[in-house]
């Protein structure tokens, strides 16, 4: 998909049918702190997923209240920015719960106020590659590092003492990508039952 040929999406069209989307980046955000507490089962999970990013959702005539396959597909999509590829080459550098304050602070120094600007998730997403240098960007640059397993290495000698800096709880982050193919491996195995 070309983002420069089309628009980012307000609906999803499953089956032929347009289903309209809450596509404010603070819906997104809610949802992928939903997928990483471990208090919740992967149904509910999946439920407020679908109800979060799905309008109509609440609606009863909503797909007669039921949700299918194509549906978390098509939601997973959407928060994967209609990025489709395989991703177990891309590893995530940011944590959206614990890098909060910081992801605030990057916008800021963009001269955008997230407490009076609401955004699509997908342009939201796309600020994170124009950042200018900050902490936010220097721990994404050492967490890639870390995921490489190039801050092992001695000609990173400097950027391991950094990330200690830092401390370790801060560069080791279970990725959003992962929590998502986690819970897609989980919907399918539940499905199959």
């Amino acid at each position: 998909m070309n983002r420069l040929l089309t628009t980012a999406p307000s609906v999803l069209e499953i089956d032929g049918v347009s289903y309209s989307i809450d596509t404010s980046f603070r819906t997104a955000l809610s949802v992928f702190i939903a997928l990483r507490d471990n208090a919740l089962s992967n149904e509910t999970k999946i439920d407020l997923m679908i109800r979060w990013i799905y309008w109509e959702y609440d609606n009863p005539e909503f797909n007669n209240g039921q949700y299918d396959e194509k549906m978390v597909e098509m939601a997973i999509w959407y928060l994967k920015c209609g990025d489709i590829k395989e991703s177990k080459e891309k590893k995530q550098v940011i944590d959206f719960e614990f890098d909060s304050q910081r992801i605030v602070d990057a916008f800021n120094a963009k001269n955008i106020n997230l407490d009076i600007v609401d955004m699509h998730w997908w342009t939201f997403m796309s600020h994170f590659a124009a950042f200018p240098e900050c902490s936010l960007t220097r721990i994404m640059y050492l967490r890639q590092l870390y995921n490489d397993g190039k801050l092992n290495k001695k000609e990173h000698k400097a950027e391991r003492e950094e990330a200690a800096k830092y401390g370790w709880d801060i560069i080791k982050i279970q990725s959003e990508e992962q929590v998502i193919e986690e819970l897609e491996i989980q919907m399918m195995e539940s499905l199959m039952r």
